[in-house]
């Protein structure tokens, strides 16, 4: 017997997902075939919202719950170690 959808929605990886997009945005103009834009042409910029699990993860174009500067700083950390390993020689092909 199939499940039925219900079932198989509330399984782990079958969480909808939510994206409000800007659809006024000067990338996706002219809009006479809407989804051919977002595709061609469209990127994170012109999400408004997105919501994942039922859980808003970007408001009004911004990340919700992501500290960007901690984010910034460990990428820099990375940079800074690699650059070192490279110039010490750490590094190998």
């Amino acid at each position: 017997m199939r499940p039925r959808t219900q079932d198989r929605l509330h399984h782990p990886g079958k969480d909808a997902g939510l994206i409000v997009v800007d659809v006024h945005a000067a990338n996706l103009l002219p809009a006479n075939d809407l989804a051919a834009n977002i595709v061609g042409a469209g990127h994170p910029a012109n999400l408004e919202r997105v919501m994942v699990a039922g859980r808003i993860v970007k408001h009004e174009g911004q990340l919700v719950g992501v500290d960007l500067g901690d984010i910034r700083s460990r990428a820099d950390q990375s940079r800074d170690r690699l650059f070192a390993d490279s110039a010490s020689g750490g590094l190998t092909q």
